[in-house]
């Protein structure tokens, strides 16, 4: 299944992956600038497939991240994952870096404090 939200300048486009989980969206330029019909248009995918891949989003660093994040709730600091230096919210995860490979999923859904916690996450291809 193929969605799409047209925009004057675009044409955002959400492709399901599987048929139970997951979904790629594409022809996106993520900031914390998108448009509340974008960002509801996000929100609403990640409710029903679970999990969003955004391809070439290299642009964001740390502080353009977070505040992208911040469009969907106050993030949550992982409570035993220290933060990536520049960061609040993201670690790393990037074993070519120390990450451990085994880590790449957190949850946080029964931390009480957390009624809508998810966690976004943005990997860079060096090939």
């Amino acid at each position: 299944m193929t969605s799409f939200i047209q925009k004057p300048d675009t044409e955002i486009q959400l492709k399901a992956l599987t048929k139970r989980i997951g979904a790629e969206i594409s022809n996106i330029h993520l900031s914390a600038d998108l448009d509340d019909e974008v960002i509801e248009f996000i929100h609403q995918a990640l409710l029903k497939h679970k999990v969003l891949f955004f391809r070439n989003q290299q642009h964001l660093d740390n502080v353009a991240h977070e505040k992208f994040a911040e469009r969907f709730g106050q993030p949550i600091k992982h409570p035993t994952v220290p933060a990536a230096e520049g960061s609040n919210y993201i670690f790393e995860l990037d074993s070519s870096r120390g990450g451990r490979a085994n880590s790449w999923h957190t949850c946080k859904l029964l931390d009480k404090s957390a009624t809508d916690s998810c966690s976004w996450s943005t990997t860079y291809s060096s090939s």
